[in-house]
């Protein structure tokens, strides 16, 4: 892990069950429980629970670079789990609403991004409080937007102020409920990447509202 990632605060020894990791994940961000699950996950699907960690971190980005293909991202290449910046690390905002949709259909996921706070408990003990980075989903944020039910946020000095998300609106008009996907890259700041989403999200609601 670098030394400025974000960080859920995951301890070696610590147990806990993969639903509530998720919640570590999704909810501050926390870059430590992507390297936990990447590890685990590839000595799982490798069927060697002894491979090293630094052997299973690349097994796994392996599996990342071939399951975003299986997917139809044509413009992505993965090289950690955790998105911390890499000549050999990059994607597409196209790319990233393809992965956002497949991760949406996820039950497990969108019960977990739509928290604006949230509780892991570990199996060996103890739990830990999270507030989501993401603020448009906090109804006591100045930045909420109310038909916005996910998903993640993300920001570096070399990448911007990041933030994919998924909204959905019962259009009266037509009696449908509409969902869209929307991402942002490279803003100059927090307020300016929720406000380019509020705007694109207005536009897109307003214009199925006006269809019979």
């Amino acid at each position: 892990l670098e030394a400025n990632t974000s960080r859920a605060n995951i301890y070696v020894g610590q147990r806990i069950k993969f639903k509530e990791i998720l919640k570590c994940l999704l909810v501050p961000s926390g870059c430590d429980a992507a390297y936990t699950i990447a590890v685990h996950v590839a000595r799982v699907a490798s069927g060697d629970p002894n491979m090293s960690a630094s052997r299973a971190l690349s097994y796994f980005v392996n599996m990342m670079n071939s399951y975003a293909k299986k997917l139809g991202m044509k413009d992505s290449h993965f090289a950690n789990p955790d998105g911390y910046p890499n000549s050999n690390h990059y994607t597409s905002a196209y790319d990233m609403t393809i992965m956002t949709t497949k991760a949406y259909s996820f039950k497990l996921i969108r019960d977990v991004v739509s928290q604006p706070w949230a509780t892991a408990y570990f199996e060996s003990g103890g739990k830990a409080s999270y507030t989501n980075s993401n603020e448009t989903i906090n109804p006591y944020s100045d930045r909420y937007y109310p038909h916005m039910v996910g998903m993640k946020t993300g920001s570096h000095s070399q990448a911007g102020q990041c933030l994919v998300t998924v909204a959905r609106k019962n259009i009266e008009r037509t009696g449908k409920t509409k969902t869209f996907v929307a991402v942002v890259y490279n803003c100059p700041s927090k307020t300016g990447r929720y406000l380019d989403l509020k705007s694109m999200y207005n536009t897109a609601f307003s214009y199925f509202w006006r269809q019979p």
